[in-house]
């Protein structure tokens, strides 16, 4: 993870710096930095043409052509690298004097001591930091942006910290900065990750283990069985977690994995992907063989109705057509603004789509055909009705509408001496009314002594419903309400 974080500050730099050296050698009545727009991607951006200039070829009737300079008159045009390099150099930074120091060792899993294991750590610029932890989404400008990046790559090369570990493992990082360290291990023949989160404070210790590694001959092979151009080869331990990856090419087939027992995959982009392969290094023989497949899969969207626009989150199911109650469903959540979902790495058949508020109690279900690669659906969730949420207003003692972070909802049905509860999912308005999801509840039908499958006219008639408003401050309060009749209720504490 720390150098996934790295990687991306210093894809950031190039992006941004590569914005700038743009703005350079545009014309000064460009936009002004504030409005524009944010750097495209590092891999959609090309090197800009040279200017293409007709030639001004004599003519009696253009005599604009005639008054245009030559070209050998003309000045030279700025060097714009020289111009970001000056701009880079001027900003100004104070790198406080580092005391610090922080140890370790590099071990095999025999406990053997590994030497010669380069050590790398790498603090993030301290403001960088304070920007992503309060989560701001104020725009930054592109002169603000080649600046806190100019801070950033000129802070990581005054703070990075390098040691080797001696004979017996050890390594030391001396001199380090106040603050949070990432940690990185390289050492030729072995794959090393450190144990634990791999990032350190002055004083701590951070231990490494050394895997040594091996080189394993893999074939990937395209979904008609010929030779796949190139791929990526994903490893990880049977039950999940751990591993790595790598990209692999077919006229370098090798790829070096840690000794022990993986679960081989190999993939090309999102549309391709291999049966995983159990391989044990050392004792598996090669090649082995990963034949990608065409991933079947399922994306959409969730659309409410403009009245419902203020829920923040709805579940969706993709279950096999015809399947059981008790048959496994894939599941996931779709949240604003785009209100997306996708299940991947599906078997082909049909598929029933479905969105609820909750676990259960389906709003909207569209049938999906799945075979031989992406199926899209879009679930269109009608006009929620009075059966489906109920609207509550909840005041205070002092008739102050409580906040979302004070007050939490269930719901009760009780019929004679029977009776069940269950959590009612809320979300609460601009103008602080809330609204509860009643279908997060499977009524209990009196004499079947199971469970049925939702709310119905019939359970409202013989069940007693209310309404549960727990406040941290305030205590709790139940208000009964007419099922699928009552469209909101007000609760007062006292």
């Amino acid at each position: 993870m720390s150098s996934g974080l790295r990687t991306i500050g210093v894809g950031v730099l190039g992006v941004v710096l590569g914005a700038l050296g743009m703005w350079l050698v545009l014309p000064r009545d460009a936009s002004a930095p504030d409005a524009s727009p944010l750097p495209v991607p590092l891999d959609a951006r090309r090197e800009a043409p040279p200017s293409v200039r007709p030639e001004a070829t004599p003519s009696s009737g253009s005599t604009h052509l005639e008054r245009q300079p030559k070209a050998e008159g003309r000045a030279p045009a700025p060097d714009p690298t020289a111009a970001l390099a000056a701009a880079v150099e001027a900003v100004d930074l104070v790198v406080p004097e580092g005391h610090g120091r922080i140890t370790g060792h590099v071990r095999t899993k025999e406990g053997a001591p590994v030497a010669g294991v380069l050590v790398r750590g790498w603090t993030p610029y301290p403001d960088l930091n304070q920007r992503r932890s309060t989560g701001s989404q104020a725009r930054v400008s592109v002169v603000e942006q080649v600046r806190l990046a100019a801070l950033s790559a000129k802070w990581g090369a005054a703070t990075e910290r390098e040691g080797l570990s001696d004979a017996n493992g050890e390594y030391t990082l001396t001199e380090v900065v106040t603050g949070e360290y990432y940690l990185r291990a390289w050492a030729t023949g072995y794959d090393v990750r450190s144990i634990g989160r791999g990032r350190a404070v002055d004083g701590a210790t951070i231990d490494f283990l050394a895997v040594p590694v091996v080189t394993v001959p893999i074939s990937v092979l395209a979904p008609d069985g010929t030779a796949a151009a190139t791929a990526r080869v994903d490893w990880s331990l049977p039950k999940g977690g751990g591993g790595g990856s790598a990209e692999w090419w077919s006229d370098t087939p090798d790829v070096a994995i840690g000794s022990g027992t993986w679960s081989l995959v190999a993939s090309v982009g999102d549309d391709l992907r291999s049966k995983p392969v159990l391989v044990t290094i050392g004792t598996t023989p090669g090649p082995v063989v990963l034949r990608l497949e065409v991933r079947n899969r399922i994306e959409g969207t969730v659309r409410f109705d403009a009245a419902d626009k203020d829920w923040t989150y709805a579940f969706v199911t993709a279950r096999r057509h015809g399947a059981s109650e008790k048959e496994a469903s894939e599941r996931q959540g779709a949240r604003p603004p785009d209100w997306s979902f996708r299940f991947e790495d599906l078997e082909p058949g049909d598929y029933d789509v479905s969105a609820a508020l909750n676990d259960h109690a389906p709003l909207a279900t569209e049938l999906v055909r799945v075979v031989g690669g992406k199926a899209k659906v879009t679930l269109t969730v009608p006009r929620l009705a009075s059966a489906q949420v109920l609207e509550a207003r909840v005041y205070g003692p002092d008739g102050t509408a409580l906040s979302e972070e004070d007050v939490n909802f269930s719901i009760m049905q009780r019929s004679g001496t029977r009776g069940q509860g269950s959590g009612g999912r809320s979300v609460r308005r601009p103008d602080g009314s809330f609204l509860i999801a009643l279908t997060s509840f499977r009524a209990v039908r009196v004499g079947e002594g199971g469970r049925g499958d939702g709310a119905s006219a019939s359970d409202a008639e013989r069940w007693r419903w209310s309404i549960v408003v727990t406040s941290k401050a305030h205590g709790t309060k139940e208000v009964e309400f007419t099922f699928g009749v009552t469209p909101r209720i007000e609760v007062r504490f006292e």
